[in-house]
C-alpha cells in the first residue's frame, strides 16, 4: 500500500467536513486553513469522510499501517503539493497530533496484520489468557488447589523464598541442606517438607561445591545441577522455555537458583537499572511458578553495611536500596555473621506463614555438613561476645573503655560482660552508672588501688 504525499494532504485537508462543522466556521477546504489551527476532531472527521480512507478501513486496514504509510509520505521529497499544512510540523509535533487522531479511530491498538491477510484479530481471541478473573473465583481455585507447603510455614507451593547473605555466610550450605531434605523427605529446620526433585541452576563458581557435597551424601537421581550461563539466551521468554523444558524432563517440583542475578547474567544488585530489569525478567517465572504449583529458593548479596548491623534489619528490605524485585517473593530471609557466628531471621510471609521472627543460632556440623537452628540469638550473644571483652579487658576498664578499645555496641560489651561474669573470670568493682568498673579475676582490687 503507498500513499503519496498528495494523497495524504487529501485526508488532512480537502475532505468535505460535516455541515455542522461549516456552519461552525470550520470550512476545512479553504486554502487558508493551518494545521496548528485544527483539533483532533477536526482531523478525526476529515479522515472519517474521505473516501479512499473509507475504502482501505473497510478492507481491514490496521492502525499501524495508516500510520506508517502517513509518515512515509509525509517525507516524500517530490510530491507536487506545496506544501501541504501538515508538512508545516516539526516530526514530533506531526508524531503527537497523528498518534491522537489514530487513537480516536482505533481505541483498541491491535497487532498488525500483513498485508493481505484480512481483518485484525478478535480481541476475545488474542487476550484468551490475558483476561481478569473475579477475585473470589481466583480465591476458590487456590482452596481447590489445595497448596500445601514444601516446607511447612516457610515455602507454599506456588510460592518462592528468598535468601540473602554475605559471602561466606552460608547460604549455599543452606540452600544444600533444604534440596537435602527435599529429596531424602526428612525436615529442614525442624520443620516437615514434601519429597520432591530438585533443578539447581547455580553460579559456575559454586557449581563444584554443589556436586561435591551432594556427592558426599550419595544422594543420586533427584537433584539435578546446571551451569547458569546455560540459562542466557537473547531473549526472556527462551530462559523462561529452557527452564520449564529442564524441569519436566527430570520430573521436578522444586528449584534453587544460587544466585538469582547469575541465573539472570546480571552482575550483583549494585543499581537500580539491574534490580529493574531483574524484576521484569522475573515476573514470568514467578508465574510459571505459581501456576505450576512448584517451589523454589533464590539467593542474593545485601550490602555488607546491612548484613554486618547489630541489629538485624527487617528481612523485608535485606537487599541493597532497591528491594522492588525482592518484594515479589513470598517468604524472605536474611543469614547474617557476627563475630564468627551465624544468626538467620526471616519475614512475615503471606498469610498463613510462620516464619523465624526473632534471629536464631544456625549451627553447622562439619562432620554431617548439616545445619540446625540453635535457640536465639540473643541467648548466645554473650558466648560470642565473652572471649573478646574478656581479652580486651586491662586492669579495671569501664565498659565504655571496653566498647571503644573494641569497637562494639554497648548491647554487645554487655552481653559479653554478663556472660564472663557468670563464668568468674570478670569481677566488678560494686559501684553502678558510669562508676562501675570490671576487671580480670586476678587482678588486685580497686580499692587497693586507691588507697
Amino acid at each position: 500500500m503507498a500513499w503519496t504525499a498528495e494523497q495524504i494532504d487529501e485526508l488532512f485537508r480537502d475532505s468535505p467536513p460535516p455541515q455542522e462543522q461549516q456552519s461552525n466556521g470550520h470550512d476545512l477546504t479553504e486554502q487558508k486553513f493551518r494545521t496548528r489551527e485544527a483539533g483532533v476532531q477536526d482531523y478525526r472527521i476529515q479522515l472519517l469522510n474521505n473516501a479512499r480512507f473509507q475504502k482501505e478501513h473497510e478492507s481491514g486496514i490496521t492502525r499501524d499501517q495508516v500510520e506508517a504509510a502517513i509518515l512515509e509520505a509525509r517525507t516524500f521529497p517530490d510530491s507536487g503539493v506545496g506544501p501541504p499544512p501538515f508538512l508545516e510540523m516539526d516530526e514530533e509535533e506531526f508524531r503527537g497530533l497523528l498518534s491522537s487522531v489514530l487513537t480516536e479511530l482505533y481505541p483498541i491498538q491491535l497487532p498488525s496484520t500483513r498485508p493481505g491477510a484480512g481483518p485484525p484479530a478478535d480481541p476475545s481471541q488474542l487476550y484468551v489468557d490475558r483476561m481478569a478473573i473475579d477475585a473470589y473465583e481466583a480465591h476458590h481455585i487456590m482452596v481447590t488447589d489445595q497448596r500445601g507447603y514444601s516446607v511447612a510455614g516457610l515455602l507454599k507451593q506456588g510460592c518462592t523464598m528468598i535468601v540473602a547473605g554475605l559471602m561466606g555466610s552460608g547460604k549455599t550450605t543452606l540452600a544444600t541442606n533444604l534440596v537435602r531434605s527435599w529429596a531424602l523427605g526428612e525436615t529442614f529446620l525442624g520443620r516437615d517438607v514434601i519429597k520432591a526433585n530438585t533443578l539447581v541452576v547455580v553460579s559456575p563458581k559454586e557449581y563444584e561445591a554443589w556436586a561435591e557435597i551432594i556427592g558426599f551424601w550419595g544422594i543420586r537421581g533427584q537433584i539435578f545441577l546446571v551451569e547458569s550461563t546455560k540459562a542466557h539466551f537473547k531473549k526472556p521468554e527462551e530462559t523462561l522455555q529452557w527452564f520449564a523444558y529442564l524441569m519436566d524432563k527430570h520430573s521436578c517440583s522444586s528449584f534453587v537458583l544460587d544466585t538469582l542475578f547469575d541465573f539472570y547474567g546480571m552482575p550483583p544488585n549494585n543499581s537500580g537499572d539491574q534490580n529493574r530489569i531483574v524484576m521484569n525478567e522475573q515476573s514470568p517465572l514467578l508465574q510459571m511458578v505459581r501456576e505450576r504449583m512448584w517451589s523454589g529458593l533464590v539467593t542474593g548479596h545485601p550490602p555488607k553495611s546491612e548484613a554486618q548491623s547489630q541489629t538485624p534489619r527487617d528481612p523485608e528490605e535485606a537487599f541493597g536500596g532497591h528491594t522492588a524485585w525482592t518484594a515479589q517473593h513470598r517468604m524472605r530471609m536474611v543469614l547474617r555473621r557476627n563475630s564468627g557466628a551465624s544468626g538467620i531471621i526471616t519475614g512475615k510471609g503471606g498469610y498463613g506463614d510462620e516464619g523465624i521472627l526473632k534471629e536464631e543460632m544456625l549451627l553447622f556440623d562439619a562432620d554431617t555438613r548439616l545445619v540446625s537452628l540453635g535457640g536465639p540469638f540473643a541467648n548466645y550473644l554473650g558466648q560470642v561476645a565473652m572471649a573478646p571483652v574478656v581479652d580486651a579487658i586491662s586492669g579495671w576498664m569501664s565498659r565504655a573503655e571496653i566498647e571503644k578499645k573494641l569497637g562494639k555496641r554497648k548491647e554487645w560489651i554487655l552481653a559479653g560482660l554478663k556472660a564472663a561474669l557468670k563464668k568468674g573470670l570478670v569481677k566488678p568493682n560494686g559501684k553502678k552508672g558510669r562508676s562501675a568498673k570490671y576487671a580480670l579475676s586476678d587482678e588486685p582490687g580497686e580499692q587497693e588501688d586507691l588507697f
